[in-house]
């Protein structure tokens, strides 16, 4: 096997980076934010943030199954691979009050 000359490695990385720069195309963001107790401002660890619907073009499209995420200790979460646009977002918290 021979190894590649200085032509087939700029061929190389020129079409690597084409083919990056054609796959960042589609990838998609993420919604990431903080949730706190609206009263104290203290962070509600294990809330579970979740995106049901999807709003555009006159229409609205429910997501199924739901994309979601809990917080952290401090509150925050990510939900990854949600594509730019208007959601309908429920933030869902279970207490257990302990005597």
């Amino acid at each position: 096997m021979s190894a590649l000359g200085k032509n087939e490695w700029l061929l190389f990385a020129l079409l690597t980076a084409l083919l990056l720069l054609i796959g960042s195309q589609f990838v998609f963001a993420g919604a990431t934010g903080k949730i706190t107790d609206a009263k104290t401002g203290e962070p509600l660890p294990a809330a579970e943030v979740v995106l049901t619907h999807l709003w555009g073009d006159g229409r609205v499209i429910e997501l199924l199954p739901p994309r979601g995420a809990s917080a952290n200790r401090n509150g925050e979460f990510v939900i990854l691979n949600v594509r730019p646009g208007k959601y309908t977002v429920q933030i869902r918290m279970i207490l257990r009050i302990l005597n």
